[in-house]
């Protein structure tokens, strides 16, 4: 049988030709990934040199320039955890706290191991006042950060600010005998002592840090606190105008001894104590509250609603805020509302 020399070897040929095909199916792949590819390592290296710059910026303190390139970095990268880190860093020096939480909140969630932005973060928050969300942060912490006496104390204080002043008492227990004359230590340990009713072990605190020198007026403060819930009013007076005789740039004796005051129905003096402290911190919630008392006790009935409601407003707990709100439906309000 004569063999057909189109079918010889076609099995072979069709192979070869397959072959060829994927070879240049595949050359083709390639060069036309090679542009995208050498266009990633040019913008991987735009993103380092805008973040390198903004770094110098910042060092430099032209901040807003530094702004500008971060901003640019994330603008060409937003998965750069570092951009996100580096702006949030330079925000904080233009005291804007909240995008500078918000650009940690992002560096974090691309770079959730990280505990050295956690902590950051976390410290951000606590002296923003934000504590729930700041001890949220704190414990979810983890190594060797969270051994350090600072990250515990803060922490504490979230806790104490929290209404959680077992769990503060024992992260300051931890620390005792490590920080024994650290004032914002003993102030803490003898507050959770306070709030949880032991209030001869607060006395002793306070007493001690007192008799090893210390003039710090805040102890003045919780002294007189202390001495007022024990029915010591004529001490806890003398407390409080001796913390605000040591500084009177601080809001809180002022408006303790305009609480005092409102309790005792002098309250032509307490409105006076809770001016004093608005005019050093104008959205201080409780000076409004207390000043607000004041001027329903006194007949000013117009004032006292403006200043129930600006107090309301700034009240982040519901119960107290109801409770504001409760009192302003009250028969004597209802012209001026």
């Amino acid at each position: 049988m004569q063999m057909n020399k189109h079918s010889f070897g076609f099995p072979n040929s069709r192979k070869t030709l397959i072959l060829a095909i994927c070879a240049s199916t595949a050359l083709l792949s390639y060069f036309a990934q090679a542009p995208s590819l050498a266009g990633d390592k040019k913008l991987t290296e735009v993103v380092k040199n805008k973040i390198e710059a903004g770094e110098m910026f910042l060092f430099n303190g032209a901040v807003h320039d530094a702004i500008d390139e971060f901003k640019a970095a994330i603008s060409l990268d937003k998965s750069n955890w570092q951009a996100h880190a580096e702006l949030a860093q330079a925000l904080t020096k233009i005291q804007d706290f909240q995008g500078a939480e918000e650009e940690y909140k992002e560096a974090i969630s691309l770079n959730p191991k990280d505990n050295n932005l956690s902590s950051t973060l976390a410290t951000l928050l606590y002296k923003d006042q934000k504590y729930a969300e700041a001890t949220t942060v704190f414990e979810k912490i983890q190594g060797p950060a969270t051994e350090r006496d600072d990250v515990k104390q803060m922490l504490a204080s979230c806790y104490l600010n929290g209404d959680k002043p077992e769990k503060a008492k024992a992260l300051y227990l931890q620390m005792h005998g490590r920080t024994p004359k650290n004032v914002d230590f003993i102030l803490g340990l003898a507050a959770a002592y306070f709030k949880l009713g032991e209030v001869d072990k607060a006395t002793k605190q306070i007493d001690q840090a007192i008799k090893d020198g210390s003039a710090d007026p805040r102890l003045a403060q919780l002294k007189g606190e202390m001495l007022e819930t024990n029915g010591n009013k004529l001490a806890a007076r003398a407390s409080y105008e001796l913390a605000i005789k040591a500084n009177a740039n601080d809001p809180e004796p002022l408006v303790s001894l305009g609480n005092l005051n409102l309790t005792e129905g002098n309250f032509n003096e307490s409105s006076v104590n809770f001016e004093k402290a608005l005019q050093l911190q104008p959205e201080n919630e409780d000076a409004l509250l207390g000043l607000a008392y004041s001027q329903e006790h006194l007949g000013n009935l117009q004032d006292a609603v403006a200043n129930f409601k600006k107090a309301a407003s700034l009240e982040n707990t519901g119960r107290k805020k109801e409770a504001i709100f409760h009192h302003l439906n009250e028969t004597q309000f209802a012209k001026f509302k």
